[in-house]
């Protein structure tokens, strides 16, 4: 997580390329837990008071769990740096049983990546109609990323049996150190593109990566690298390619080396 934590620069940039609003806290709809209209399959949000304020669904990694996004203390956790920004609050640490998810298969993934669907629509709806855009920023670490990949694939329903396709209620996705083009082994390089979709061409993407010794960019985008050891697990070239769909929404790299 100290490495997560100095990448918030990368992640400030993107949160202010998605168009974020200005304006006083309102308060959201008050319930002993989540509003009525969201499904139960989402998890009590951590924060249901967004007003204008867009807000952030954190996904962990493989063997993680909700808490890693606040290891540090004293306010200097990755979930602490993050929600103390302006324009966003934090809604929740997502959690999933990523401890079932040691192979990515259908059976594992797709339930994982249906209560984030769900849990992106109940936090879209308090936002709406809290007087913000009803839009979502998802940061995914690892597995994380490919879980919110597959969830901007659906199309969540709530309690009442509305639907509404995922990708219309995000506005950023941020990715670090995901294995978009698989490991360094064959199995997860033909397994991931074949289970998970990429992601739309109307949503932004901003693919994070790390330790790479020598870097050359062109507008703030890399375009060349030498050395690219990845973050131990994930390939450079997995993590920040091979995940978007052609489209006119923003795709941006950004290697920490």
């Amino acid at each position: 997580m100290t490495r997560l934590r100095r990448w918030l620069s990368a992640i400030v940039a993107a949160l202010m390329a998605a168009g974020l609003l200005q304006g006083p806290l309102q308060p959201a709809e008050a319930a002993a837990g989540n509003p009525a209209y969201c499904s139960p399959q989402v998890d009590k949000l951590d924060n249901r008071k967004f007003g204008k304020d867009i807000p952030v669904i954190l996904v962990h990694c493989i063997q993680g769990s909700s808490v890693d996004w606040a290891v540090g203390g004293s306010g200097r956790s990755f979930y602490d740096t993050l929600d103390s920004l302006p324009y966003v609050s934090v809604a929740q640490a997502f959690d999933y049983d990523a401890e079932v998810i040691d192979l990515i298969t259908p059976e594992t993934i797709h339930p994982a990546a249906e209560k984030l669907a769900a849990t992106i629509h109940c936090a879209s709806t308090i936002s709406k109609r809290s007087g913000g855009q009803g839009k979502v920023i998802v940061v995914g670490h690892s597995l994380g990323g490919l879980v919110t990949r597959l969830a901007l694939s659906y199309t969540a329903t709530d309690k009442n049996g509305k639907s509404r396709k995922v990708p219309g209620m995000v506005s950023q996705v941020v990715t670090i150190g995901t294995p978009h083009r698989g490991l360094g082994d064959p199995a997860t390089r033909s397994a991931i593109p074949a289970i998970v979709p990429k992601f739309p061409a109307n949503v932004n993407v901003l693919a994070i990566a790390g330790d790479v010794t020598e870097v050359e960019t062109r507008n703030g985008v890399v375009v060349k690298a030498k050395h690219l050891k990845g973050d131990g697990l994930v390939p450079v070239n997995s993590a920040t390619n091979g995940h978007s769909k052609q489209g006119t929404a923003e795709r941006e790299s950004y290697v920490y080396a």
